[in-house]
């Protein structure tokens, strides 16, 4: 019986030492060797539309002629008619300026010196010269002290608008101050008002 029990603890030693050397030897799981990153890239992109686009002074309640020392404005309540020096009124504005951008964005402004009949040049003020016009514009909601001087070149964000949201619009509208001096030409000149935007 001693015997038996000799063997048969023998036999499971030997067992437990198989077991132990199998569980000692058990390949663990595979563990990660590389890990990823999802990179989400959107671009800033920056566009605006304005309508309409185009603009003959006097031709809201006038002839579409124009008179030299006389202020005009794309206010089609009146094209002599001047905004509410409190604030312009959507009513007041001529054009509709949309940020089709997906950021915020601020306006500067130029209007060019004219081209063809009296071929008068930007005086870079609001108010004419003998042969200079005065250029100058507004937003809705601006009061007159924020309306802004358009110049041919160099113009600052104070002269236009500042935050515009991303997918919405703001109305606006120009001002023309005619040269004081007398017409030299009865043919129509050109001048072209740029609006460009940058992200605010």
């Amino acid at each position: 019986m001693k015997r038996f029990n000799k063997k048969w603890l023998l036999v499971l030693f030997s067992l437990m030492l198989i077991v132990g050397i199998v569980v000692g030897f058990t390949v663990p799981t595979m563990a990660a060797t590389s890990a990823v990153i999802t990179i989400t890239d959107t671009p800033q992109y920056i566009a605006i539309s304005i309508s309409p686009s185009t603009w003959t002074p006097n031709s809201e309640t006038g002839n579409s002629h124009t008179i030299v020392n006389t202020t005009y404005y794309s206010n089609p309540t009146g094209s002599t008619t001047s905004p509410t020096v409190g604030g312009a009124t959507d009513a007041q504005c001529a054009f509709t300026i949309t940020n089709t951008s997906n950021v915020a964005i601020d306006l500067t402004v130029t209007w060019s010196n004219g081209s063809g009949g009296n071929a008068s040049t930007n005086a870079n003020s609001a108010t004419a010269g003998a042969s200079s016009f005065g250029a100058s514009g507004y937003f809705s909601g601006q009061a007159s002290g924020s309306w802004g001087v358009y110049k041919s070149s160099g113009n600052s964000t104070a002269n236009g608008y500042s935050n515009l949201a991303a997918t919405t619009n703001i109305k606006c509208g120009l001002i023309l101050a005619e040269q004081t001096g007398a017409w030299s030409s009865s043919t129509a000149q050109t001048e072209t008002v740029t609006y460009v935007a940058t992200a605010h």
